[in-house]
């Protein structure tokens, strides 16, 4: 099984930090089963860096790097089937969602503005 670690959570998100809840949510997107291990000191990590898996006793840090390990070791791609306009189009609402989640914490207190 594989094993993600991160963050723990923060303000009810399941990771609080971008890269390792990408990895998270590509996790139960592809349907993979996963462990969640939460974890604070990153200093055993690889590169010492959060999020990192282990798949079967590899450890794999980097989250684009893991992706293509998912997609190479288990036949995952979510994005298979849409065209490059698509993608593209599917990134740039990403960017839009980040800007605007970005622009609402911002009023947050204690947030500087």
């Amino acid at each position: 099984m594989i094993v993600l670690y991160s963050y723990p959570p923060l303000f009810g998100a399941a990771v609080n930090n971008g890269y390792g809840l990408k990895i998270f949510a590509y996790l139960r997107l592809a349907r993979l089963p996963f462990a969640h291990r939460h974890v604070v000191d990153a200093s055993t990590a690889p590169r010492g860096q959060l999020p990192y898996i282990v798949d079967a006793g590899e450890v794999i840090g980097d989250s684009d790097t893991i992706i293509a390990h998912l997609e190479s070791r288990h036949g995952v791609a979510l994005d298979a089937g849409l065209t490059g306009a698509q993608r593209d189009t599917a990134l740039l609402v990403l960017v839009q969602h980040c800007r605007a989640i970005h622009a609402a914490m911002a009023h947050l207190p204690g947030r500087a503005p």
